[in-house]
């Protein structure tokens, strides 16, 4: 289980498939889903303790970034 960060977001060309990882493999709760905006946000740990939010962008308009949780 992922144990550590506040808050960041990332863009993903693909929300749908995204959404799948990060529920599906990484067990995150989905809090939030705006379909207009192409955002899904998911709690980290507990509700409210951290927050990870996905954009979705054209794959052209995504630069690579690099992050890293701490886990168990």
């Amino acid at each position: 289980m992922i144990k550590g960060l506040f808050e960041t977001h990332l863009y993903v060309e693909n929300l749908e498939r995204s959404i799948a990882f990060y529920t599906n493999i990484l067990k995150l709760e989905q809090y939030h889903y705006e379909e207009n905006r192409r955002v899904a946000l998911f709690w980290i740990g507990k509700p409210q303790q951290a927050m990870l939010g996905l954009w979705e962008k054209p794959k052209e308009e995504i630069d690579v970034r690099h992050f890293a949780f701490q886990c168990d």
